[in-house]
């Protein structure tokens, strides 16, 4: 029982002794940690604000019909792949001397990060971007720079797959006008031998059997063709354009102002409490010595 009490009276000197310290040398805590603070506030106050804001691309898509005609939509541009080069050197060289900017691709590089690419399936062609820059107007000009670039590349893409598909369309316009042709030559000429006193029974046949596989084989032309166009409008293929464009920032994304000057003090007092008992512990072999 006596040896409890006497580590709790113990206990209970320790942290006398430990509070005695700190007021002891509250006044270098005090000043210290003021010290820490207004170096760090007048640092984040100097350095220059930094903006940024964002951009969500929807990566354009070509629509196209399979050998087995159903309908599928390909990517003018798979989105690791322009993840990627968003953050290159040369992609960036490419937008600086096309709009004659005053950078260097290393600086643009700084400038420009690739947040996240959208995770959900119905989004999956989406990929959102950023930059940061000294002026809310700087943002906004290289943000949209950087997809009016992105977007002209992916046109002569998208164009050059629209061409080939619109000459598929044309095509089976031509194969169906031909099909239309010869199923009503054959009706004719199945109208003549019926109208005949002495009707060829097996011709008659022959000749039906070839009607019916032709408006079978223009039913599956106009159903193809019906894909096609659905492939070849707005809906099935489009180019990569500006899903949510970027906002004015108003407010500076750095320094942080208020958070630096909140850390700077936690550190500021733990860095002095440490060093006002070293310096007690100092004081105190010293006096030890001189006995």
């Amino acid at each position: 029982m006596s040896t409890r009490l006497e580590e709790v009276n113990l206990e209970e000197i320790d942290l006398i002794d430990y509070l005695g310290v700190i007021w002891n040398r509250k006044w270098l805590i005090v000043l210290g940690t003021f010290a820490c603070i207004m170096a760090v506030g007048i640092i984040s106050w100097l350095l220059p604000p930094s903006y940024q804001s964002e951009l969500i691309l929807n990566i354009g898509q070509v629509g196209t019909v399979d050998e087995n005609g159903e309908l599928q939509r390909i990517v003018i541009e798979d989105g690791n792949n322009l993840k990627t080069r968003l953050t290159s050197e040369p992609f960036l060289f490419s937008i600086i001397e096309r709009n004659q900017l005053e950078l260097e691709p290393k600086d643009l590089k700084a400038k420009a990060e690739v947040v996240s690419r959208e995770a959900k399936e119905r989004e999956e062609n989406m990929i959102k971007f950023s930059i940061r820059a000294r002026s809310p107007e700087e943002v906004i000009n290289l943000i949209n720079l950087t997809a009016e670039y992105i977007i002209d590349q992916h046109k002569k893409k998208f164009d050059e797959a629209m061409r080939i598909n619109l000459l598929s369309q044309e095509e089976l316009e031509k194969q169906i006008e031909s099909t239309e042709g010869e199923i009503r030559g054959m009706k004719d000429t199945l109208t003549q031998i019926q109208a005949h006193p002495r009707v060829d029974a097996p011709a008659v046949i022959l000749l039906q059997a070839n009607l019916a596989e032709k408006v079978e084989s223009l039913t599956k032309l106009k159903g193809t063709y019906r894909k096609v166009q659905l492939a070849n409008s707005p809906i099935g293929s489009e180019n990569t354009k500006v899903y949510d464009p970027p906002i004015m920032p108003k407010h500076p994304i750095s320094p942080k102002i208020l958070l630096n000057i909140i850390i700077s003090a936690v550190l500021g007092v733990m860095m002095t409490m440490i060093l006002a008992f070293f310096l007690e512990s100092t004081q105190k072999i010293r006096e030890k010595v001189e006995q």
